[in-house]
């Protein structure tokens, strides 16, 4: 069994770098099938050279040719199921040349293994048609006096023959069905583990949103009332109540990484976003305990644009697996981490880009198909990148290791759409102070209303309130706005749809109007999906009054 795991992963190993969208089993399939069909037509071949039949070796090292060249064609082009076609027929065109010339009783043997061949190469139907062809030529070649055949085989034999073509059709097509089955029942279950783990994710995400409101509302109240100069007994228990809310706070931060511990990818809407923007964000989601200790670089790119469309969400996703792995090893040394990106393969529409990990440290690493056992020390320090490994090789990729002088290096490539851009108009901002500003919450929940606005009414010119994201648009029509604070899960209008009719509106004006998401959807992802569809900034509740203020701060100066 070994042995055949290493013939296998040696024969589709290309396919994991250069062309992961292929299935490696059709491809080891054909490329086994195919050399086995050319050793035969050598073998055969070489016998007619040395007997002197010129004509059967010009007809087995032409087919040879034939062949080898559709082959070459496959590694090309990798269209299994035409290629796969087309090989079936020179087989029969083969037999059928051989059985004609020689005359042989011993051809009609390989002649019967055909439907063996056409039902594991092909698709049922394709199977059958060869098959039927190859049994209509058979009959033909037996029953009718084109050729000496049917005179020199008794009749006995060749019902002999028809029976054990037809009886290996049969078995074959029988197989060819419990497999399919087999493959579908798979299938199946990969679908219904999807589902599953869309609803774990959709119930996760529903209760943080909840806990995360409430929570909110905890945070800003304990710091309206930690401003109203509470006596030193009452400043202790607010200590302790915000204490205690910020571990909830953690707490809930720990559950919705959930989700992002899924093994197999799940497609998700195509957004544009800044690659840049995406890894940095990466590095600041870290406590600032660990920046303190780790040295984090971010090399720019040059070769090509930050603007890229793709999921955002499997770039984090792959990168904290191996992140948070490779910063707690020890080494002695303080650790150094740079992340770079390179243009591995372009086209008009596609880029492929090479991620690169690079850790000055030695890192014990063994990927999920390496056997090889290790001692007790090093399975002590050996990392788990399994996420990165499975995720990878769902999509037809994998993750690569690689072990430098005094350096660690891991490397995984990805493909994106590439963005088109078009001359933009020149958009008009206007500068203001917070406290001559006049902002729009849009808020369903009255109790954040009422919290959000008794927090800014002090800060700020005026506050206006809007219950969802179509009455936030009527006032954006009526009223006008410096900034707006905006809420994402609503009801009758959302607030990503809301931001992408006033981005709408604004074209024809040529202003831009700030827009912060204050949400509690804080699921990998949600930022990028607030940010493509035209939010200037984000922040997750809980949050702390200060960072809304230096980000209405930013966006208003």
């Amino acid at each position: 069994m070994e042995i055949f795991n290493s013939i296998y992963q040696g024969i589709t190993k290309r396919i994991d770098k250069h062309e992961p969208s292929v299935n490696k089993d059709d491809f080891f399939l054909l490329k086994t099938g195919t050399y086995t069909f050319i050793l035969v037509l050598l073998i055969f071949g070489t016998i007619n050279l040395f007997e002197g039949n010129m004509i059967l070796v010009f007809l087995n090292f032409g087919t040879v040719l034939i062949v080898l060249g559709h082959l070459l064609w496959y590694l090309r082009t990798y269209k299994y199921e035409l290629i796969s076609t087309l090989i079936t027929a020179f087989l029969t065109i083969w037999l059928t040349a051989l059985l004609v010339i020689t005359e042989a009783e011993y051809i009609l043997f390989l002649f019967t293994l055909l439907p063996l061949v056409s039902i594991l190469f092909l698709k049922k139907k394709m199977g059958s048609k060869i098959t039927g062809l190859a049994l209509l030529i058979l009959l033909l070649l037996l029953f009718i006096p084109i050729t000496s055949l049917n005179q020199i085989i008794l009749l006995r034999s060749k019902f002999i023959f028809l029976f054990v073509f037809i009886l290996i059709f049969i078995i074959s097509d029988f197989f060819k069905i419990i497999y399919t089955c087999s493959i579908n029942k798979l299938e199946n279950a990969r679908k219904e583990a999807i589902e599953a783990n869309i609803t774990k994710d959709n119930f996760i995400s529903k209760k943080s949103h909840q806990l995360r409101t409430s929570l909110n509302n905890i945070v800003v109240l304990g710091k309206m009332i930690n401003d109203l100069n509470p006596t030193k007994n009452q400043k202790e228990l607010l200590d302790t109540l915000i204490a205690s809310t910020n571990n909830l706070v953690d707490i809930v931060n720990n559950i919705v990484q959930l989700p992002g511990i899924d093994i197999s990818y799940k497609e998700r809407k195509k957004i544009k976003f800044d690659l840049f923007s995406t890894l940095s964000n990466i590095i600041d989601s870290f406590p600032s305990e660990t920046k303190k200790n780790v040295v984090f670089h971010v090399n720019d790119f040059k070769n090509f644009n930050r603007e890229i469309i793709g999921d955002p969400v499997l770039v984090k996703q792959l990168l904290l697996n191996i992140l948070e792995n490779i910063i707690p090893f020890e080494s002695g040394k303080k650790p150094q981490i740079t992340i770079s990106v390179t243009n591995q393969k372009e086209t008009s529409d596609n880029i492929v880009l090479v991620f690169s990990i690079e850790i000055n440290q030695i890192i014990t690493y063994k990927d999920i198909t390496d056997n090889k056992l290790l001692d007790d020390k090093q399975n002590d320090q050996l990392i788990d990148l399994s996420i990165s490994e499975k995720l990878l090789k769902t999509l037809g990729r994998r993750l690569e290791y690689k072990k430098l002088k005094e350096k660690s290096r891991f490397t995984f490539s990805l493909e994106f759409i590439k963005v088109v851009y078009k001359e933009a108009p020149t958009v008009r901002k206007e500068k203001v102070n917070l406290i001559d500003s006049n902002i729009l919450i849009v808020e369903d929940n009255e109790i954040n209303q009422q919290i959000m606005k008794l927090s800014l009414i002090k800060l700020v010119k005026n506050v206006d309130v809007a219950e969802n994201g179509k009455m936030a648009l009527d006032m954006f029509g009526l009223n006008r706005y410096n900034l707006i604070l905006m809420d994402i899960q609503m009801p009758i209008m959302n607030g990503i749809t809301a931001t992408k009719k006033i981005r709408e509106i604004e074209k024809s004006t040529n202003t831009h109007i700030p827009i912060i998401a204050i949400t509690a959807n804080a699921m990998l992802g949600d930022k990028e999906t607030c940010l493509s569809a035209g939010i200037d900034d984000y922040l997750s509740k809980p949050y702390q009054m200060e960072d809304l203020i230096s980000k209405m701060n930013n966006l208003l100066s």
